[in-house]
């Protein structure tokens, strides 16, 4: 499954913070230098 995240502000400004994602309960990601990881939850 593929997510797509849309962000109000520019993914730049967020670089330099970590924000920590929970999608659909099973997908934890972490934006972090404008890149997000995503792990899989079991």
């Amino acid at each position: 499954m593929r997510v797509i995240i849309h962000y109000p502000k520019p993914i730049k400004q967020l670089s330099s913070q970590k924000l920590p994602l929970l999608v659909d309960g099973k997908i934890a990601g972490t934006v972090t230098q404008g890149k997000i990881l995503s792990l899989p939850i079991t």
